[in-house]
Parts: structure tokens; C-alpha cells; sequence
């Protein structure tokens, strides 16, 4: 009952109910990049300082390159996002950074996931080992995030290959093959 950041809102015996006064927004943005090798060097970067991740992203692979900005507490306060589309299969943010930055969407990451900012495609980064992210510059701006798994589309492909065979290869190939009926 006495945990930082917590607050009772219900004492349902023999329940408690507490409201997390510390949560994070759906949608952020950060300015400083931590680069992590692997998987292993993510978490551990997120076990040692797990208040950074407020203001660092933590990027695996290959080093992004540098910001133009660095994290202010001005720009912070001048930076917009709002969430005006939220679906399972697609979210969509209105951006207004006052500078470069990554916008983080604290949904999980999976493999699938196309990230568009003002209709261009633009890369989905892992970030923090479990989220999304997207590079997006100074300005306002629409992203949007749609789930368009390859698998899906091969899913597609195959059926209409399927049904072309089944059109085309047993229904029209045994008429052709049959000799003509004669006409009395």
C-alpha cells in the first residue's frame, strides 16, 4: 500500500485495487539511442536503468544514424502525438516533433507490422526489445502502423493459385480433351 506511484482506488475484501500513477503514454518520443549488439545486451541494458528508457530507445543491430537533436526538456514539452486511429491491425498517430526523433509505440513488436509516415514507407524498428518504432523528423506528420504479414499475403497467393488450378486445370482441360459430339 505505501509503493511509490501507486494509488488505491478500491478495497474489495479481501481484494485491493491500486491505479499505477506512473504509467507511460501509448505513444512517445525519445532522442537518445542506445545501441545494443543482441538480444542479451538489450535486456540488460533495461535491467541496469530501467528509468532511462523514459527518454533513451534502445536499438538492436546495426547503428542508426545519429539524431540531429538531443533530448531536451524544451522540445520534450513542444513535442505532439495523438493516437486518432487505434485498431488491431492498424494505428495511426498524428506527429508534431519540434525536433528529430523516434516515436515509440509501446505495443509489441511482431514480425508483420509496416510502418508508413505520410504515406511512405519508412522502416519498423524493434526498440526496447518489445516495441515499435519509427524515425520520424522535425514537423507534423501522420504514421501509421499496418499489419500486412508476409504469411498472409502468401496465404492469398496460394489460394488464388488454387483456385486458377482447380478453374482451369479440371474443369477446363478434360472438355478440351473430349472428342466432339457430332450434331445429327
Amino acid at each position: 500500500e505505501n509503493r511509490s506511484g501507486y494509488r488505491k482506488i478500491a478495497d474489495v475484501p479481501p481484494y485491493k485495487i491500486f491505479k499505477n500513477e506512473d504509467v507511460w503514454p501509448r505513444a512517445f518520443v525519445v532522442r537518445n539511442v542506445y545501441r545494443a549488439s543482441n538480444e542479451a545486451a538489450a535486456l540488460d541494458f533495461i535491467d541496469r536503468f530501467p528509468r532511462h528508457l523514459r527518454k533513451t530507445v534502445i536499438l538492436e543491430g546495426s547503428q542508426p544514424p545519429p539524431l540531429k537533436a538531443k533530448e531536451e526538456k524544451a522540445q520534450m514539452k513542444s513535442d505532439e502525438l495523438i493516437i486518432t486511429h487505434y485498431q488491431p491491425n492498424e494505428v495511426e498517430i498524428k506527429v508534431n516533433l519540434a525536433a528529430e526523433g523516434y516515436v515509440i509505440l509501446t505495443d509489441t513488436a511482431y514480425p508483420g507490422w509496416t510502418a508508413y509516415l505520410d504515406s511512405q514507407k519508412v522502416p519498423t524498428l524493434l526498440a526496447d526489445y518489445a516495441f515499435r518504432a519509427a524515425r520520424v523528423g522535425p514537423g507534423s506528420h501522420v504514421l501509421r502502423w499496418v499489419y500486412e504479414p508476409l504469411s498472409f499475403k502468401n496465404g492469398v497467393l496460394i489460394s488464388l493459385g488454387f483456385v486458377l488450378f482447380f478453374l482451369f486445370g479440371i474443369a477446363g482441360i478434360p472438355m478440351l480433351s473430349r472428342p466432339p459430339i457430332p450434331i445429327l
